[in-house]
């Protein structure tokens, strides 16, 4: 057993520790437009195959592929940056070097870093937004399926998902809405605790009530009136959500029987007027209605209002609260920073001490073994005829000159590179 100490002043003991090498590469969002990540995305159909064919090409010990509309990145333990790439450049027959500006590397903690921040949404095109959580979750599930993330992955990520968790926690950087849809339904939750069991009337089929009425369903809701002027993407739109298309004609029909209603169209008049309300109240029992206009211009008249019962949020009203919410994200989002570097300074060390471990127990088995050797000898010089006093002095002395002499020749080393930490940190052992 020898105490080492190389050029660079890393210390190990015998057999030198084996570190793992995090490695964290890829595109995203702000440093590729859409035309380039979409070259570079990998389908469900076949992103177990390019698992495995990574892993076989790359020589890397575990991998894992994230690949959504915002980034693909690639996670690998003991693997090479340069490695990777050319892999990608042949995997997806690109030129060389044709990802060169927008490619980013990280290495060991600050992997880990870049990883703990995605995962808790500080890292996502939305600040806070949750979505990449669970996108994770299933890139690393996807791999460990496969067998091709192992034991370094399974700490390592199960760490990162607690660790997201906490962020979300103790600070508020998913609490406030930054979305249009988003903002849509959380004030709704305001009026309905249960929305699931609210009826929808979406006046409009484009990308904004489309967007608003995906997010609804993901919430539970099942029950959706889609009224257009062109019937066709009503009934398109309906077939994502199970909703029913109707006429435009229809809407005051369906006035008395939605509990939400939310309109986004190009019409030049509002669709929905005070008076059309006061007749829909008479059938509705003074149930509460909320209301989303989303149009420009408006879809709804204002004056609907002043109606009893009525929540009517339009655009400006929303966008004042996903403006002030993004405040609140950021201010958020300086907590999580802290809250990040504490885990990953913590996980760091864990590393450390993971690795430091069988070096320890080879240490303490040398050890055992000179002192069997030594108290040996004892026994012997006992049978001997030597006194106890005797034998028990030159055990002591020569157990202590055996365990004492490698440390020693390993500090003077330290003290010659002027490595006064490792000196001082013996001194403090032994006060």
């Amino acid at each position: 057993m020898i105490l080492v100490i190389n050029k660079n002043g890393r210390v190990w003991w015998g057999v030198q520790c084996k570190f793992m090498n995090l490695l964290a590469c890829g595109i995203n969002h702000a440093t590729a437009d859409l035309t380039i990540r979409e070259k570079l995305s990998f389908g469900k159909d076949y992103l177990a195959s390019s698992l495995r064919a990574m892993l076989q090409d790359t020589q890397t010990e575990e991998a894992v592929i994230l690949s959504t509309c915002h980034r693909t990145e690639f996670y690998c333990i003991n693997g090479d940056a340069e490695t990777t790439i050319n892999w990608l450049y042949r995997h997806k027959k690109l030129p060389q070097d044709s990802l060169k500006s927008h490619w980013y590397v990280y290495q060991q903690e600050h992997a880990l870093r870049h990883l703990l921040r995605l995962a808790s949404g500080l890292n996502s095109k939305i600040l806070g937004e949750p979505q990449i959580f669970g996108q994770i979750k299933n890139a690393y599930a996807l791999a460990h399926s496969l067998g091709i993330a192992g034991a370094h992955f399974n700490r390592l990520f199960q760490y990162v998902f607690s660790v997201s968790k906490q962020v979300r926690t103790a600070t508020d950087i998913t609490a406030h809405p930054v979305s249009l849809a988003f903002a849509v339904v959380t004030c709704a939750k305001q009026i309905f605790a249960h929305l699931a069991d609210t009826q929808i009337l979406l006046v409009g089929a484009g990308e904004t009530i489309s967007l608003v009425a995906k997010h609804l369903f993901s919430q539970g809701v099942r029950h959706f009136w889609v009224a257009n002027r062109t019937l066709q993407l009503a009934e398109k739109l309906g077939k994502v959500i199970g909703g029913q298309a109707i006429c435009l004609n229809a809407i005051p029909y369906f006035l008395a029987k939605a509990d939400i209603i939310i309109a986004a169209t190009s019409c030049d008049v509002p669709l929905v007027k005070k008076f059309m309300l006061e007749q829909a109240f008479k059938e509705r029992k003074r149930r509460p209605l909320f209301i989303a206009d989303l149009g420009m211009p408006r879809d709804i008249e204002s004056s609907v209002n002043e109606l009893k019962d009525v929540y009517l949020y339009t655009l400006e009203d929303l966008h004042r609260l996903i403006q002030k919410n993004q405040q609140g994200r950021k201010a958020a989002a300086v907590k999580a920073e802290s809250l990040i570097e504490e885990k990953v300074q913590h996980y760091q060390q864990q590393l450390q001490i993971t690795a430091a471990a069988p070096i320890i127990c080879s240490y303490r088995q040398q050890a055992e073994q000179l002192r069997d050797v030594e108290v040996k000898k004892a026994l012997a010089l006992l049978k001997k005829g030597y006194t106890q006093e005797e034998v028990i002095k030159q055990l002591a002395y020569r157990l202590t000159n055996k365990l004492i002499h490698t440390p020693s020749v390993a500090l003077n080393k330290a003290a010659k590179l002027n490595r006064q930490d490792l000196l001082m940190a013996l001194v403090n052992d032994f006060k």
